[in-house]
């Protein structure tokens, strides 16, 4: 007998799919400790194309061309966006890394607009502006700007590549199968960590945590989730999503409290809440928001 899918359970699931990516960015963290960036990608893209080539195998004997192109694109920013992420978090915590990777929300409609001539909103350069103000309290604390961390300046160029990968998302997955878009840029990712660990000096034995943390971030965060989510969306609204979505990044942080000891000042705090809020008003159309 199936379970109906109804809102309520849609937004549940949603909600459990927020608190698995937010746990994502602490996993990495003691992931890179064992393993190297490069190492740890591979393993984890490895397995999400074949995962991928086995549910949707006859999708894939039908793409064509187009189908290629469009998915091989997002597979390049999404490998550029998860290597230089990957290499960040080693030099930050993982709960600043998921509130600075939220900036990409900012900056999608940019991207769209230079490419699509499409401006964005009044509330986009409004959410623009307090998230600025958000990273700002994050980059320069009272130690000057010489402190700035290399690690936050590199999970914001990642963010700058995840929001390339989201533009052309937009462009493209109204017009295809986001299944079949998906798997392709599982291999397009796969092919490149691929050749770059050929290049990779500093890989390591794996170990049962990096396993552990490999086997976790390929299969439950990166495919499972990526099936909820578009199966989730085509039963509650947009914003409702949007909301329960970005919980990851309160999330991120929280997770990072309880199991890696993180701990951070005021400043810090105040400009998490800074950034949420930034993203929400980027993402949430209130007026269509039901309670």
């Amino acid at each position: 007998m199936k379970c109906k899918m109804t809102p309520l359970k849609a937004d549940l699931l949603l909600l459990i799919l927020a608190i698995v990516w937010g746990s994502g960015y602490s996993v990495t963290k003691v992931a890179v400790v064992v393993t190297s960036p490069i190492q740890f990608l591979t393993y984890r893209f490895v397995i999400s194309s074949i995962l991928s080539f086995l549910f949707f195998r006859k999708k894939f004997m039908k793409a064509d061309r187009s189908d290629w192109f469009a998915g091989g694109l997002m597979g390049v920013f999404l490998a550029a966006g998860m290597l230089i992420q990957t290499i960040g978090i080693q030099y930050t915590s993982a709960g600043k890394t998921s509130f600075i990777a939220s900036a990409f929300v900012i900056m999608v409609p940019f991207f769209y607009w230079c490419i699509t001539k499409e401006k964005p909103s009044l509330k986009i350069v409004a959410a623009t502006f307090v998230m600025m103000i958000g990273l700002g309290m994050l980059f320069i604390n009272p130690g000057g700007i010489d402190t700035i961390n290399k690690g936050d300046l590199l999970i914001l160029i990642s963010a700058v590549s995840f929001a390339m990968h989201t533009t052309i998302i937009g462009i493209f997955a109204p017009k295809k199968d986001p299944y079949l878009l998906s798997g392709i840029q599982f291999i397009t990712c796969c092919i490149i960590l691929l050749i770059l660990s050929f290049f990779d000096s500093n890989r390591q034995e794996i170990t049962f945590t990096g396993v552990t943390a490999i086997l976790y971030s390929a299969v439950i965060i990166t495919f499972v989730c990526f099936i909820v989510q578009v199966v989730c969306q085509k039963y509650t609204s947009p914003g409702r999503a949007a909301i329960i979505i970005n919980l990851e990044t309160v999330f991120g942080a929280l997770i990072a409290i309880l199991f890696l000891g993180e701990s951070y000042s005021r400043i810090m705090t105040i400009a998490f809440v800074v950034i949420f809020i930034s993203v929400l008003i980027a993402e949430v159309n209130i007026k269509k928001v039901k309670i």
